[in-house]
């Protein structure tokens, strides 16, 4: 005779249990995150999650939630937790905190879990956005800071983490209209302020394309180009 003994793996006892040693939570800074920027962190943490699983099966979700406007990623390990909120900080220029609960004793030991909090910045890639009292588009954030291209003169600057918190939005994406282009020149076009319907003279970079309608933004009764 052959008996027969059903068992579930290491592994999956623990997925089915809800096991996790941290949370990893998202969150924007508002009430509500962006639904376009959360599904990119959401699927970058499902994504590393994945790549560490295939070299470590311990390595899961047990669950996901939504909590205030955010995710909430209940982990298995720490350290991978750890990891991920790095590097989605590095990749959206968000701030992280980590906190720690205790939940009991092993062998005599205090046990914690951990909780990594990454809060995105109020600004996203594409704001118009001020620094040192000048407009600028934020035209990319990564590890290093971020670039922004002037509204003034289309030169690139470079600027570091830690002055990227002193920048303040000024507009976002829709805020930026289209204007009808009504004639062109050498390094300038003239177009019709969708605001005002005033015809307004605007400088453009360098080999730019003018097509028949460019991106412009209003700031205090000035237009500027967004290239």
């Amino acid at each position: 005779m052959v008996r027969l003994k059903n068992t579930v793996c290491h592994r999956c006892s623990r997925q089915l249990g809800n096991y996790y040693e941290a949370i990893l939570q998202l969150r924007g800074s508002n009430k509500d995150m962006d639904k376009g920027v959360r599904d990119a962190m959401m699927n970058r943490v499902l994504d590393k999650v994945e790549a560490a699983a295939v070299n470590n099966r311990q390595m899961f979700i047990s669950k996901v939630q939504e909590m205030h406007g955010g995710l909430d990623f209940y982990m298995s390990s720490m350290s991978l937790s750890k990891g991920i909120a790095r590097d989605l900080s590095h990749e959206f220029g968000a701030e992280v905190k980590e906190s720690s609960t205790l939940v009991g004793k092993k062998d005599g030991d205090d046990m914690y879990r951990l909780t990594y909090l990454v809060r995105l910045p109020p600004y996203k890639l594409g704001d118009v956005v001020e620094h040192q009292g000048k407009p600028y588009h934020l035209v990319q954030i990564n590890k290093q800071g971020g670039k922004l291209l002037s509204l003034n003169d289309f030169r690139i600057t470079s600027i570091r983490p830690m002055e990227m918190h002193s920048i303040k939005v000024l507009g976002t994406e829709k805020d930026i209209a289209d204007a009808v282009v009504v004639a062109r020149y050498d390094g300038e076009v003239q177009v019709l302020n969708p605001f005002t319907y005033a015809t307004v003279a605007l400088r453009v970079p360098q080999g730019y394309d003018v097509g028949e309608t460019v991106r412009v933004f209003s700031l205090e009764g000035d237009l500027f180009l967004i290239p």
